[in-house]
């Protein structure tokens, strides 16, 4: 039977024997996360069924520090995987906006006024819809620019790109899941519902700056500061990709007309 340099497993504490904890399923991680071992991750677990979700997301409301840090060690077992949780919220996240209608929203706040004129109306309604489909990516491209920011902003902790990509699909997740209910507020309360942007900025930087506390130890207000860096940086790759988006919706309606 093969052994491990580990003698305890990372989830109970059983003495290992193998690579599978015989006590409670655990595997063993043997070395750090890193982005070889995070897409081999991804790949293995996308089309398993864990435990977990309601408890990772509980967790990171009130225990989001621990719970990453557990990640980091290998103790897995009990949460949801970090990718999958980012993409099934994130995809509960659009659709619930889709339907109340925040994508028009952020059509109307940096699409051109005129463009329907010089465009026609016809073009601007196919191009949206285009724009609506790719809109997912666009969202999931912000996970690599936030990892790379907390990297660069908490880099004396010396945790790897990996790491971090972990701990920001979470909060990806959970800021989405937050969004979700901001919406719904707004959609009982309609006269609300031109501040989503903004409160939906705030939320998502001082959720971060609140996880970023917990993980790395650091002052409040040094962690708010730092996350409120990566908002505006995040925030900033956004507007740029979504006038890419845009245009690149366009000029493919346009060509295809």
């Amino acid at each position: 039977m093969e052994t491990t340099t580990r003698t305890a497993c990372a989830n109970c504490g059983t003495h290992l024997l193998g690579p599978i904890c015989h006590n409670c399923g655990q595997k063993h991680i043997r070395s750090r996360w890193t982005l070889a071992v995070l897409v081999e991750q991804f790949f293995s677990q996308l089309s398993n069924i864990e435990s977990g979700f309601i408890y990772t997301l509980r967790s990171l409301l009130s225990k989001p520090g621990e719970l990453i840090q557990d990640y980091w060690r290998g103790k897995t077992k009990i949460y949801y995987n970090p990718f999958r949780f980012m993409i099934i919220l994130v995809g509960i996240n659009l659709l619930l906006g889709f339907m109340i209608g925040i994508d028009d929203l952020m059509q109307d706040t940096f699409q051109p006024k005129d463009l329907e004129v010089q465009m026609g109306t016809d073009n601007v309604s196919e191009a949206d819809m285009k724009f609506d489909s790719w809109l997912n990516v666009l969202v999931l491209l912000l996970l690599p620019v936030n990892a790379l920011t907390s990297r660069w902003l908490f880099g004396k902790y010396g945790k790897n790109y990996g790491e971090h990509l972990i701990a920001n699909a979470y909060c990806m997740g959970q800021q989405a899941f937050l969004s979700s209910a901001i919406m719904l507020i707004m959609y009982l309360f309609p006269v609300l519902f031109v501040a989503f942007l903004p409160v939906n900025f705030v939320l998502g930087f001082v959720y971060n700056g609140y996880v970023f506390s917990q993980v790395f130890g650091e002052r409040k207000i040094s962690s708010f500061a730092k996350a409120l860096i990566q908002g505006i940086i995040g925030l900033m790759v956004f507007m740029a990709l979504l006038l890419i988006f845009s245009f690149a919706a366009l000029f493919f309606t346009m060509n295809a007309n």
